[in-house]
């Protein structure tokens, strides 16, 4: 139990620092709330594009933060739900085998 409350905090700060981010693009920038969601996005997963970028000095001072904060959420995310999932697989498969698991060579 206490790992599914792990996982809901950081999906609700992950999603916090998403809806941060688009109104902060939307404000600061003038850029559109769709850009605005495409560019955190973009930006929190490190792809990148190039096709959006800040303008303004304090948009750029906000991302170069905005990008550790961002992309360490992000990946803790992923991580974080990858282990739940492989802790079900995990959990299921020691229950079909009666606690007995084989390792394939």
């Amino acid at each position: 139990m206490v790992f599914k409350r792990r996982v809901l905090n950081v999906l609700f700060i992950l999603f916090l620092l998403i809806f941060i981010g688009t109104v902060f693009y939307h404000n600061i920038e003038g850029w559109r709330y769709l850009d605005s969601v495409y560019f955190t996005v973009v930006t929190m997963t490190t792809i990148g594009y190039g096709d959006f970028t800040p303008q303004t000095d304090i948009g750029k001072i906000f991302t170069i933060f905005f990008i550790f904060s961002g992309i360490a959420t992000a990946f803790y995310t992923i991580t974080l739900i990858t282990k739940y999932i492989y802790k079900i697989e995990f959990r299921t498969k020691l229950k079909e085998t009666g606690g007995i698991i084989k390792i394939k060579n």
